[in-house]
Order: structure tokens, then sequence, then C-alpha cells
């Protein structure tokens, strides 16, 4: 049987989500996944109002997702996952929620979650005298302003951060969280007009697009490629043109994809300064799954929304491919010191993140060992011990890694006295 899943992805992220998509063939050998990129919200909604509807629908925002369940363009999932004994408020946290249901009607799940956040380029702001990034809005301000380099026309040669909307991740979405602004109050109307932080968060963005010029701005915009250099080498921030920004996780990915040489590092995007509590929040949403209604297979559907939803090996496979190389270093350098022990799990022993995460606790006097996979791939050298599982099936290897786990965890429990 051969389900059409729908996405709007493209390129490097398209190549990796068929990917993962295609694996479910290890789970349901009968299973083939044909994947169609480009395709759009109102592309879907059309194809279900036609009566042709793909057997699986990918949306890359959660904006549309109570028009889905509102309208029942995409099925509730609720019986699904009560059928499968799937508890979902212990499976996700209570923030899926916010933007995969509406009025309790689970009509999608969270396929990806995307984080925002502030890069900023290490080697600009040390130039400009800056060991730390701004924390609150003032800060931001009086930093973009010293950070932003002219050319002897006057033009922008370098911009430190730059305020129009509609660049790259710029929007009243992403910048609205710093000033904690709600579409809707308590009693669910619109706020837009009543919320003062929407009007603080507009002036505040107006005053820096008029202290470096509204023209000049979208000339250098214009400069960069447009809208169309955000998902190519040519990046503003990649090509050190762009001191800082607001941007999603995927941004690591694309960084070392494209073998950009910036210096860059992450952090908490900038809150109003008489907000400082909201420090360290943001928006949280990404790419959902739903299955449409009209579908001729939706209990093979549910099959590969489950699959690619809740399925640790998707999930991870996504999750490292999609661009987190560095999630476990940093973690290991916060956590970790000499004599520790860290334990890297792969079943491939090729996963990136882990990798580098043994890397850095080799470097500080860890002790490295490894539940692997297949022939223990890179992490085999890493890692003494390594218990590797000889086999190139997933599930067969995670099965194995329970097992040993709790081996481990007994063996543990018997040295120290505890049964």
């Amino acid at each position: 049987m051969t389900l059409t899943v729908w996405s709007n992805f493209s390129g490097r992220e398209g190549k990796v989500t068929t990917s993962v998509l295609e694996s479910v063939k290890q789970k349901y050998p009968w299973m083939t996944v044909k994947h169609v990129l480009g395709k759009d919200d109102e592309a879907i909604v059309r194809a279900i109002n036609g009566g042709t509807p793909p057997d699986v629908a990918i949306s890359f925002t959660p904006d549309n997702s109570a028009r889905f369940c509102q309208t029942k363009a995409f099925q509730d999932l609720n019986p699904n996952l009560q059928a499968d004994n799937i508890d979902k408020n212990a499976m996700w946290p209570q923030a899926i929620f916010s933007y995969t249901q509406y009025n309790n009607i689970q009509c999608s799940l969270p396929m990806l979650t995307d984080a925002y956040g502030l890069y900023y380029n290490v080697d600009l702001l040390q130039k400009a005298g800056f060991s730390e990034p701004p924390k609150t809005l003032s800060e931001l301000t009086t930093m973009a302003k010293k950070l932003t380099e002219y050319n002897a026309d006057g033009s922008i040669k370098v911009a430190g951060f730059f305020p129009l909307f509609g660049l790259y991740q710029n929007t009243v979405n992403t910048l609205g969280h710093a000033y904690a602004a709600k579409w809707y109050d308590s009693s669910g109307k619109p706020s837009l007009s009543t919320d003062p932080n929407w009007a603080k968060l507009l002036e505040w963005q107006k005053s820096l697009v008029d202290t470096i010029g509204y023209d000049k701005l979208q000339k250098f915009f214009g400069k960069l490629g447009g809208g169309d250099s955000e998902w190519s080498a040519q990046h503003g921030f990649e090509t050190g043109k762009i001191a800082m920004m607001i941007d999603g996780e995927w941004r690591n990915a694309f960084i070392a994809a494209d073998k950009a040489k910036v210096n860059y590092q992450t952090a908490p995007f900038p809150v109003d300064d008489a907000q400082p509590d909201l420090y360290g929040a943001g928006q949280v949403g990404g790419t959902i799954m739903g299955i449409p209604k009209g579908v001729k297979h939706p209990a093979e559907s549910w099959l590969l929304v489950r699959y690619m939803t809740t399925d640790t090996s998707a999930l991870t496979a996504i999750g490292n491919d999609f661009g987190f190389d560095r999630l476990f270093a940093r973690q290991v350098e916060a956590i970790c010191r000499e004599g520790d022990v860290c334990i890297g799990i792969s079943t491939s022993g090729r996963s990136e993140n882990v990798v580098q995460g043994l890397i850095t606790a080799r470097a500080r006097g860890c002790i490295a060992a490894g539940l692997l996979g297949g022939d223990g791939g890179r992490m085999a050298v890493l890692c003494d011990p390594a218990l590797i599982v000889p086999s190139t099936v997933t599930a067969r290897v995670q099965e194995m890694h329970i097992l040993l786990g709790q081996m481990l965890c007994a063996a543990l429990e018997q040295a120290l006295g505890l049964v």
C-alpha cells in the first residue's frame, strides 16, 4: 500500500523528511510513502474541498490548526489515541495542545517543535566591545545601533539588528513574545486593539526603523537577496552582514550545511524592560501532522501519523538530521565533571549530536560509554566500554538497548547493596 503525504518542505529539509517517512517501512514492511513537496496549507485545503486529499498532511506552521479542527478538515485523533492507549497528556507537554487542538478536538499532532531565540555573531559583538548578548530590548536597541556599520555612501554594510517585519523570521508572532502580547483575552475575544503590549511592540520596532532609516533597510534587504536568501548560503547572518537576529533551531543545521564561517552563539531573545521575568520564554510551535477528511485509508494514515509523532526512532532521526549537532555537547559542558560517566545511546553509532557529546565528555575527563547498534559507527572508537547490538533494524536495536539498560541498573543496585 502506498500513502501520499503532502508537505511544504523543500531542498535539504525535504530530503530529510522523505527519508524519515520512508523509514516507516522498517516497522510496516507493506507500507510505502510518496512524499509530495511544496504543498502549503491552501493547497491542502483545496484538495480536501475537492475530494482528493492526501492520505496525510504536514503543515509547516500551527497557524491554521484551529481552522482545521473547527471545520473538521482534519480528523479528530482523540479516538485513535484512546484506542491505542496513548495518554497524550503524558506523551506531550501541555504547551503542545495550545496549537494542535481546538475545543478539545485533537486534529493534529506535533511532528517537529520549533524553538526561537537570538542568534548573535560573537566576533562582531566583541569587535564592538560587547561580551554578552542583550537581555532586554533597550539593550538590544543600544547594541544594534553600535553594531550597525555603514558604507561611504551611507548605505548599510552590516546591520546590528534588522527590525523590519518580513525579514526571515521577523514577524509579529515571534517578536510579540518579547512583550507577552496576547491575540485573545481570557474570554476568547480578540485583544489586538486592547492589549497595550502590542502598541509597545510596534512603537519599539518603528523607533528602531526610524533610527536606521526605512529606505536604507529596504535596500539592504534587497542586496541580501530578499526573502529568497533565507534558505540559501547567502543568508545575511551566515555571511556576517547581520550581527543579531531572531530565528528557529533549524538555523544551526543550515549554518553547518552551508559551511558558513560565522562564529555564533544563541541565547533567549531579549524582552521588555518592564517585564524582565519573561526572559527565557518565547514562541514554541512548529510542524504538525494530520489526517484530512475523506481519505481512503484512514487506519493506515493513522499508523503513519503515529509513527512520525510518537515513535522515538522517527523523532530521533528527524531531530538529528534537522540539526541539533551541539545539543548534548553543551549539556555536557554545563553539567559534567572529571570522573563522571557519560553514556551515549545511538542505534547507528553515527548520530552527530551524540558523537559531539562524547567528544566533549572525553575532553573533560569523563568516562564515555555507549549503547550502540549496527557496526558501532564513529561512536565505537569513542566509547569504552561500547555495547553494540549487531543489527541495522532500529526497532531491534532499541529493544536490546532497553534490556541492556535494565541489566545495568540491576547490576548497579547490587553493587550499591540496594537489593
